[in-house]
């Protein structure tokens, strides 16, 4: 069981229930890509299994709840290097830059289709001074794929693709991601450096 126990199971789907939900949904994909443990897409699964006539509206909520937080971790890191700097570590911190701004929309799509905490990921690109716009864009893109991969299994497939997801979605999500990474990377050393 993903969410630990029956009881688990029974609150979130509970809180899918509620009439602020939608509102709650919100605030979880946001805390989720500021860094939270607890994903979105928990409650996005159930809320759409109750009502799959509203499944597109709640993975919007999702969506821009998650690119939210998402941008609020990029600011925060952001934030950290105008406080602390490279922390006496200037070549250390050279390096994962070029690095960040090489990679950087392959690990912001990898990242935001992936299991992964987001907020790890989008604190360290806003610590690394990466690019804003790439950010932003492919965030958005990326989260939005997750939420509305999630809304589309449980509109399509009904309340069954919920139990699937809890046994399956981290799996799929870690492959998912590994293989876009390593198509865009492909890509990029092909668009690079030629056949």
């Amino acid at each position: 069981m993903l969410w630990g126990s029956a009881k688990d199971e029974r609150r979130i789907s509970a809180y899918a229930m509620q009439p602020e939900a939608e509102t709650m949904l919100a605030a979880v994909a946001a805390a989720e890509s500021a860094g939270w443990p607890w994903q979105g897409w928990w409650l996005l699964a159930p809320m759409s299994a109750l009502r799959g006539d509203k499944a597109w509206r709640y993975a919007s909520i999702a969506t821009a709840g998650s690119w939210l937080g998402a941008v609020a971790a990029f600011l925060m890191g952001y934030l950290l290097w105008a406080l602390f700097g490279h922390l006496g570590m200037p070549r250390v911190y050279a390096d994962l830059s070029r690095w960040a701004e090489s990679y950087d929309v392959i690990v912001w799509l990898a990242a935001g289709a992936s299991p992964l905490p987001f907020g790890l990921f989008a604190l360290v690109g806003g610590y690394l001074g990466t690019s804003v716009g790439q950010f932003v864009v492919a965030t958005l893109i990326a989260r939005g794929a997750r939420m509305f991969f999630v809304a589309w299994m449980v509109w399509r497939h009904g309340p069954q693709a919920v139990a699937w997801m809890r046994r399956g979605l981290y799996v799929v999500s870690i492959f998912a991601a590994l293989g876009l990474m390593l198509t865009l990377s492909l890509l990029k050393y092909v668009a690079t450096y030629g056949g």
